[in-house]
């Protein structure tokens, strides 16, 4: 039967359930010490997985950055208090920022100040930033889309807003802006923040941020109704959730120096806030740091809890392959905020992830929960972001493909984009792709997404409109210049147009920094390759091996690398050592020699195993064709009967799998011949 052992965080086969765990030995699977185990084991189905990324994180937009509203926000003096006279700037500048990078926001220039003494009186000042607040201008970040744009300084977003070509901005830039353009007339601000409702203290896509003039009116450019429970903040409050909003920018370019500055000036500037301890372990997180991370990010909940925030690390578990965790701090939300419909939705995709490899008798279980849990959740709030696709996974898994694509097409009507997305992927599957790019652009998806960037660009490579696909990326990569998905989409175009050099270059900026640095550098390394310029491809790969001596496909490339570069001697020395390692097979070594065409080192290397004890039907195989292509048949033979022989009451199997390949290889030769033949009659 199958249990699930918490101390390896897998599900492991046992006879009962006295037995301890066969992997650790550690933990007795039935005791009181096991908590409720997901059913099957940490494999997860990809598309499944996909989506419940997608469907836990929308709706705090994975995007987890700087803080927001409290349910017990810091009163307006619990700052320290600034030395008499002193600028914020200068405040910056102390707590070791420099350059333009100390300019604190709600700065004014000469521009700000003209636009500003237009307006007559605060509601005139509304009414000019109303007038702002439209696309292409002053528009709010979207919490479905992953920010990848800078925070900018606020006089340089005023200049963007005003030409129409400013990126969207969460709510703390939109106060500072509206700040600074009061302040250019003189007026004495404060701002505001709302204390009512669910709020997320820890991030900022649910941050919202008014400005309050001197005469009472208060100005919030993004504003759909008056906040429930208006409560003041302190300019150095507002302050550090900006810097900590830049700070997440930074990191997204994988500029942890400057990230780190930006956190360190905030913590100076609002000191001690649970805010930027969890904007720590996230960046922490993104530099691979998992063991600092987590438990960073989890010591700031403890210290100010903030249900959206715990969501968004269930789905950085689930990434870490920690299931256990996810559906841990999945309960505890739901357990806090039982009325959160993220909450039912994270509950809800986490069952139907363990409904994929759960045996058969419990998947029936687990989809009637996961089902129960997504329909209380869009009961809650019909447009929580990703719970249609949710949805339409849970049908597909119960093999409803008609259900669960009617249900996409309706929900990508209404413009849902994660639905869109999902049915795009379905009919792309099915040779659709132009109905597949009509569903993207009917739910009004846009390319500042860079999913949806992706999602079109594979469909428009499909109908082979390779142009259309290059500037579909190129828009999206000019929305989002940081994205690294885009990029290798990029370069992935440029190889399949057969520009190998200008695939490599695209991949140079995802070559010098980041988590997939690495991975990078080792497509570089296979476009330099295809391109015959073995040079570059050894600059890269020999100190990969040597910073990795054991990755498998480090080993391979270079085995390639010294082949196809005439350098056989340590073609030879790499293999012997890729083999004596166990990092790769005898076999692995025989096929990059034949993918090099020198099938006469496969061969050396297959003769020197034909020593062992008990022959290798593979290795036999491989080098009696080998023979036979030579034209060698009867040498071929005699191996067979030979290795048939020393392998006693496994003789006949290596006969057959030999017979069999000697009859392919034929085969082919025939083909091969023939192609010949006719292309030798051809005018």
């Amino acid at each position: 039967m199958n249990a699930f052992c918490p101390s390896c965080d897998k599900t492991v086969e046992v006879k009962d359930l006295t037995e301890r765990c066969p992997l650790c030995h550690r933990t007795v699977l039935g005791g009181p010490q096991a908590p409720a185990a997901p059913a099957g084991n940490k494999r997860r189905n990809v598309a499944i997985a996909g989506v419940a990324i997608v469907a836990i994180g929308a709706g705090v937009a994975w995007w987890t950055c700087g803080g927001c509203c409290s349910k017990k926000p810091a009163a307006a003096g619990a700052a320290a208090t600034a030395p008499s006279g002193e600028s914020m700037s200068a405040r910056l500048t102390k707590a070791g920022l420099a350059g333009d990078a100390a300019v604190a926001p709600g700065t004014p220039d000469e521009a700000m100040k003209k636009a500003a003494a237009a307006a007559k009186d605060g509601p005139a000042l509304a009414a000019y930033v109303k007038s702002l607040a439209v696309p292409g201008k002053l528009q709010l970040q979207p919490t479905t889309q992953r920010r990848g744009h800078p925070a900018l300084a606020t006089a340089k977003l005023f200049g963007e807003v005003v030409a129409g070509t400013a990126r969207p901005v969460h709510a703390v830039e939109a106060a500072f802006l509206v700040a600074a353009l009061a302040q250019a007339r003189g007026e004495t601000v404060s701002f505001l923040t709302d204390a009512g409702g669910i709020q997320s203290p820890l991030l900022l896509s649910k941050t919202r941020v008014a400005v309050k003039l001197a005469d009472g009116t208060v100005i919030e450019p993004f504003a759909t109704g008056a906040m429930l429970k208006p409560q003041a903040i302190s300019t150095e409050q507002a302050t550090a959730w900006w810097l900590v909003l830049r700070a997440h920018a930074n990191r997204m370019t994988f500029d942890f120096k400057a990230a780190n500055a930006d956190l360190a000036a905030a913590d100076a500037i609002w000191p001690g806030h649970a805010i930027v301890a969890f904007a720590r372990g996230v960046a922490q997180l993104d530099q691979g740091l998992i063991d600092q991370g987590l438990p960073t990010c989890e010591a700031a909940l403890a210290k100010e809890d903030d249900p959206l925030a715990r969501l968004s690390l269930v789905q950085m578990a689930l990434q870490l392959d920690q299931p256990v965790k996810a559906w841990t701090l999945a309960e505890q939300v739901l357990k806090s905020q039982p009325e959160l419909p993220e909450a039912h939705l994270a509950i809800g995709v986490l069952n139907l992830q363990r409904s994929v490899t759960a045996p058969d008798t419990q998947k029936p279980g687990l989809l009637a929960e996961a089902k129960k849990e997504l329909e209380k959740a869009k009961q809650l709030d019909p447009k929580v972001v990703g719970v249609n696709a949710a949805l339409a996974q849970l049908l597909m898994q119960q093999k409803d493909m008609d259900g669960a694509e009617k249900l996409l097409q309706e929900a990508a009507a209404q413009k849902d984009p994660d639905a869109a997305l999902l049915l795009s992927e379905i009919l792309r599957g099915k040779g659709k792709s132009e109905e597949a790019l009509k569903v993207l652009q009917t739910a009004g998806a846009t390319v500042e997404d860079e999913r949806v960037a992706v999602a079109m660009a594979q469909n428009q490579m499909a109908l082979k409109k390779t142009d259309d696909a290059m500037a579909t990326v190129d828009a999206a990569i000019k929305a989002n210049p940081a994205s690294r998905q885009l990029m290798m989409v990029r370069a992935e175009l440029l190889r399949a147009s057969g520009k190998l050099e200008e695939a490599a270059a695209a991949l140079k900026p995802l070559t010098e920094s980041g988590p997939d640095a690495e991975r990078a550098r080792l497509l570089q390394a296979q476009l330099y390759l295809q391109n015959h310029d073995v040079e570059k491809a050894l600059a890269l790969l020999e100190p990969a091996l040597k910073a990795k001596p054991t990755d498998r496909e480090t080993m391979m490339l270079l085995l390639i690398a010294y082949a196809v570069g005439e350098q056989g001697e340590k073609a030879d020395a790499l293999a012997t050592t890729a083999i004596s390692q166990k990092v790769l097979t005898a076999m692995d070594v025989a096929g990059v020699w034949l993918q090099v065409q020198q099938p006469d080192r496969a061969q050396k290397l297959l003769e020197g195993l034909m020593t062992a004890e008990t022959p290798d039907a593979d290795q036999v195989t491989l080098l009696a064709m080998l023979y036979a292509a030579s034209g060698k048949k009867d040498e071929a033979l005699k191996l067979r009967d030979r290795m048939a022989k020393k392998a006693g009451d496994k003789g006949a199997a290596i006969k057959d799998s030999v017979d069999k390949g000697l009859a392919a290889a034929e085969a082919e030769m025939a083909r091969v011949k023939a192609a010949q033949d006719a292309a030798g009659k051809q005018p």
